[in-house]
């Protein structure tokens, strides 16, 4: 169906509406309907449409059926006062930016079902308190949750070989956070501004680590690393309350340049294997 722009607007006391998951976008036909707190998207189709939904700023719940496999782009951005959306286990993709600036979603469940996240997915949903990631992701995209400021806790799958650019940059409740040995790269400024965060785990033996990776983290006081690092020093800027490495993994070698300028640190623990410390390390 095509809806006509402002067919609805102004429905003053409109609640609910119930329809299709294949409707284009619906959010300029429903302006000034400040009741509309439901929307249940029926019929058995695959898909919601690229900004389908997107600033709908009255609604706190939304129902979706049990056969979408696809949230397209944009789809629920600006739902700011959507508290309440459970993804079912049909869905395999969700699109970038699809619940960008949901603000006030506290919870949210990635189903496994789910082999994709795009970029921005969860970004500004500044309520959003626990997240449970699919455990067949392979990257948690580029600034998937930038800002989400109330984010205390998140376990990274070990699908996981990829963290992209400002994936968590300022989160500032976040306040530990383990990396699997399944990550191979971890993206620039991707944990920058995280304030709250305190220890950093990373299991991975070799791992690349952009630049500012953790730059910012105020409260940061211990990190566990794998001696085959490459260089570290100038991702921790700004770590003023960093007094603490300890070198993990039955390496041999600590790699050059590995903790060059690190200036707070007052203890480096290194493990029993290590035979050579590298230039300026």
């Amino acid at each position: 169906i095509n809806i006509g722009k402002g067919s609805f607007s102004s429905c003053r006391s409109l609640k609910e509406i119930m329809i299709p998951s294949s409707i284009k976008s619906i959010g300029k036909n429903f302006e000034e309907c400040n009741e509309l707190r439901k929307i249940i998207i029926i019929d058995d189709e695959k898909v919601i449409e690229d900004y389908a939904l997107q600033h709908l700023k009255t609604v706190e719940e939304i129902i979706l059926p049990s056969t979408i496999e696809i949230i397209g782009l944009n789809s629920f951005e600006g739902c700011t006062s959507l508290k309440e959306l459970i993804i079912p286990p049909s869905v395999t993709t969700i699109k970038d930016s699809s619940f960008q600036n949901c603000c006030k979603l506290t919870h949210i469940t990635i189903p496994d079902s789910v082999l994709e996240i795009g970029s921005n997915s969860f970004s500004e949903c500044s309520s959003l308190e626990e997240i449970t990631l699919s455990s067949n992701i392979q990257s948690i995209s580029n600034s998937l949750f930038y800002h989400c400021s109330s984010l205390k806790q998140i376990i990274i799958p070990d699908s996981v070989n990829q963290i992209d650019s400002k994936a968590f940059k300022g989160c500032s409740s976040l306040n530990e956070i383990v990396i699997p040995k399944s990550v191979k790269e971890i993206g620039e400024e991707s944990f920058s501004g995280c304030s709250s965060l305190n220890i950093i785990k990373i299991y991975c033996p070799n791992i690349n680590i952009g630049k500012g990776s953790f730059s910012g983290c105020r409260s940061l006081k211990e990190i566990m690393i794998p001696s085959s690092i490459k260089s570290i020093g100038k991702n921790f800027e700004e770590c003023k309350k960093l007094r603490k490495i300890m070198i993990i993994n039955d390496e041999k070698v600590i790699e050059d340049y590995a903790f060059r300028y690190l200036k707070t640190v007052e203890e480096i623990v290194l493990p029993s294997t290590i035979e050579i410390i590298g230039l300026n390390s």
